[in-house]
């Protein structure tokens, strides 16, 4: 179900498609509404390609937990007029999105583009990666063995 206004600037929001997604895009500030599950419907199909430059500045800014201004933050979501929750997208991206745990979630002007840099430099760590994560969770096992803690843990991250 679409939105026509935006939670940010109240300009008008436009449908739009991204990574075969249909989502709603304000034209004024760029701001989306994605219905619950589109998140992670673009995740999955990561056709976007962004620059390394683009890629090590969403790393830059990545940090834990909320700044103190994302506590104030009290975006209503569309379909419920709930206060949505403001959090930091895997903890330590630094990317602070607001979502309704049941309808969807608010991203700013470049957090969907900042989130898609974020999960494909750590799918690409992880493969590039994955015999050393192995032996950390697994000292004494042979460099191909396919389960262990750390590897567990690491796997449910993508």
């Amino acid at each position: 179900m679409s939105i026509q206004t935006c939670l940010r600037c109240k300009g008008p929001c436009i449908h739009h498609h991204h990574e075969g997604v249909i989502i709603d895009r304000c034209s004024n500030c760029g701001g989306a509404w994605l219905d619950q599950g589109e998140l992670e419907s673009i995740i999955e199909r990561r056709e976007s390609v962004h620059s390394s430059s683009f890629v090590q500045e969403t790393l830059k800014q990545g940090k834990a937990g909320l700044p103190d201004e994302a506590l104030s933050d009290k975006l209503p979501c569309p379909k419920c007029s709930e206060t949505m929750k403001v959090i930091n997208y895997a903890y330590d991206s630094g990317v602070i999105i607001n979502i309704c745990p049941s309808h969807g979630v608010w991203l700013d002007s470049k957090e969907l583009e900042r989130i898609e840099a974020y999960r494909d430099h750590w799918k690409k760590e992880a493969t590039k990666r994955r015999a050393e994560w192995l032996n950390l969770s697994n000292p004494g096992a042979p460099e191909n063995a396919t389960s262990g803690g750390l590897l567990d843990f690491f796997r449910s991250l993508f």
